[in-house]
């Protein structure tokens, strides 16, 4: 009975013992500086996590835009054209600025996939917050040579970490990119969507129908990418498509 109580009362010793010797040897770096980080930070370092983005105060409640104080959203907003983008919803960490826009340039390789996965995870949590309830999530997909460039699809990463936190399935094949398109950064609105015009697929078994749908993508600007990939969702018999990005943008400069 004595042994076991002094085993209950060193144990935390030793585990901080052991967390500490495995710190000094095997350190871990932060995500965005790559500085040190201490025993009790995670991911990121202080100095960075402060500068990480929180909720905008002013966005648009549907396409989730960086907006004035005293414009009313509720029919949309001049960033989705007056309602046309067609989600239920667009939930963002923040807008595409600062430590945030660094983030989005570095997750685009794999090098930087552990990245991707934080912020996933932090998106995951954001939207848990809402009162969103989808089915499941399905990741913006790459066309197979993109993939080969990259070594893996940033989405899925963080759509894996979204579906892990909100507890609900990720479907990384629903949609298909049939069709290898120009990169859509620095084109404008109008070329975006023609560029963009039937590149996706749903795939004749998905389980999508009559399931309401959270797209994730890293980062949504004109709206053109998820937009397609709504109209093929509702044409396989989706109910409703929302979307997790990690930023938002407004103009076509990205």
């Amino acid at each position: 009975m004595g042994a076991s109580n002094q085993i209950s009362i060193w144990s935390p010793f030793w585990v901080t013992l052991g967390r500490g010797l495995r710190h000094v040897a095997l350190p871990s770096l932060c995500h965005f500086c790559e500085d040190i980080l201490q025993p009790d930070e995670n991911h990121f370092c202080m100095a960075c996590q402060l500068k990480l983005p929180t909720a905008m105060e002013n966005q648009c409640i549907q396409c989730g835009a960086e907006i004035g104080p005293n414009l009313d959203s509720n029919q949309g907003c001049v960033h989705c054209n007056q309602g046309e983008l067609p989600l239920k919803k667009v939930i963002s960490l923040g807008a595409y600025k600062g430590l945030m826009e660094q983030a989005i340039r570095k997750i685009k390789f794999l090098q930087h996939e552990g990245l991707a996965e934080c912020l996933g995870i932090q998106l995951g949590e954001r939207i848990k917050k809402t009162r969103l309830s989808p089915d499941l999530v399905a990741p913006i997909p790459q066309h197979w040579r993109r993939w080969l460039q990259r070594g893996y699809n940033q989405a899925e990463t963080i759509g894996r970490m979204v579906a892990r936190v909100l507890r609900i399935p990720m479907v990384s094949w629903a949609i298909m990119k049939k069709v290898a398109t120009l990169p859509q950064r620095g084109l404008p609105s109008t070329r975006r969507k023609a560029n963009l015009k039937g590149c996706f697929a749903v795939h004749p078994k998905a389980p999508v129908r009559g399931k309401h749908i959270l797209l994730v993508d890293d980062v949504l600007t004109t709206g053109s990418t998820c937009t397609e990939a709504f109209r093929e969702l509702l044409r396989s018999g989706a109910a409703e498509v929302s979307a997790g990005v990690l930023a938002r943008a407004t103009g076509g400069n990205i």
